[in-house]
């Protein structure tokens, strides 16, 4: 099969949109303390808000089905998504998951190199707000950087579920982005 090539775009958002991407960075807003992923004993700490809960790995006979809506938020960034997707011909099944992750400084270049599922996907990335390096790694199998994706603001980007690891932003700054999987 033909890997995915990655697709880079920005995305123009609308007055909304544009205050809906701006709603993560209130105090009030609900982030949740994450200190590893379930598949990695690295110490890497996040915050994270659920709009759409992973989907359970499915058997091997089985096809991946979509997540749970978690958030009351969740319809709002998924048409931050499906802007993305129709402007660049993407044409998504199933959103098997989507989170806002919230991460700060660490003195590492990037978190620990991963895949989010185990099964073929494809990954969307949507940066949130500007900040220094915070780039998106990809990977080649042997966990060498094949490409680098700076981030940018409004900036989304699709990748064939490739091992992929987040940069670290410089001190007192955050990386706000939303997550989407799906096939």
């Amino acid at each position: 099969m033909k890997p995915f090539e990655t697709i880079e775009n920005f995305v123009e958002l609308n007055e909304k949109q544009i205050q809906l991407s701006k709603l993560p960075f209130n105090i009030n807003f609900p982030w949740y303390f994450y200190k590893q992923t379930p598949r990695d004993n690295e110490q890497f700490c996040f915050f994270s808000h659920a709009l759409i809960t992973r989907s359970a790995e499915p058997k091997s006979n089985e096809m991946p089905f979509a997540g749970v809506p978690m958030s009351p938020h969740f319809d709002e960034f998924i048409e931050i998504f499906n802007l993305f997707c129709k402007k660049n011909k993407i044409k998504p099944k199933t959103i098997l998951r989507a989170n806002l992750n919230n991460t700060g400084y660490y003195p590492d270049k990037h978190s620990f190199v991963h895949r989010d599922h185990e099964f073929e996907h494809k990954n969307f990335i949507f940066y949130l707000n500007d900040f220094t390096n915070g780039s998106t790694f990809l990977f080649d199998k042997d966990h060498k950087i094949k490409k680098e994706i700076k981030a940018a603001k409004y900036k989304g980007v699709v990748f064939g579920g490739d091992l992929h690891a987040q940069g670290f932003c410089d001190v007192y700054e955050r990386r706000l982005i939303l997550v989407v999987t799906f096939i």
